[in-house]
Parts: C-alpha cells; structure tokens; sequence
C-alpha cells in the first residue's frame, strides 16, 4: 500500500490493473475484466460503491486498467478497495490522506 496525500475538492483516480499470466512462461498480458467494483470509505464512515462498467466515475483508458476517479471532500485517511470478476479475476487495495488546505480555508 501506499500512502498519498491529496487536498480537499481534488479529484482522485484510483486505479486497478488485471493480467492473466502464462502458466508455462509467467508472461503476463494485460486484460479487460468483466466487471470491477470499487468501494470507497470515506474518513467520517460513509461507504460507496462503483461499478465498471455503467458508473460515471468509472472507465477502461487502456486493456487491463480499470479506473474510478472522485472528489475528496472529507479531510482523514480514506480507503478503497477494487474486485474485478469475469475474464481476469483479482482484488487490491490502498489508502491516502486527505487534507485540508492551509492557504485556503
């Protein structure tokens, strides 16, 4: 996991990749997978959920990379979690801060 730090009201692109990799030879090629869920909690608690494909914040910019980008808006660590099905099935997670200006109130 890593730790990032992003200002209130900046958008966030969380970002989750699939492959399938060659048993034989380990190679691994990237690929679209059925569905991905992501799930988000905010700092004060409130969880929600995107769905690719259908969800606005959700897209597939290349085979294999599957994005949610959101506003923050609650300052405090925020974590989120993506599940990808179907074709290439894996999970992952990873959290960031969330801060509040110190030039702008």
């Amino acid at each position: 996991m890593s730790l990032n730090h992003y200002l209130v009201e900046n958008p966030v692109v969380m970002v989750q990749t699939c492959a399938v990799r060659n048993p034989i030879t380990g190679a691994e090629t990237p690929t679209d997978p059925t569905a991905a869920t992501f799930t988000r909690v905010k700092p004060d608690g409130t969880i929600e959920t995107f769905v690719w494909p259908g969800d606005p914040e959700t897209d597939n910019p290349v085979v294999g990379t599957i994005t949610c980008t959101v506003t923050v808006d609650v300052p405090g660590m925020e974590k989120w979690r993506c599940v990808t099905t179907g074709l290439c099935e894996c999970a992952s997670e990873d959290e960031f801060k969330v801060i509040r200006s110190a030039v702008v109130a």
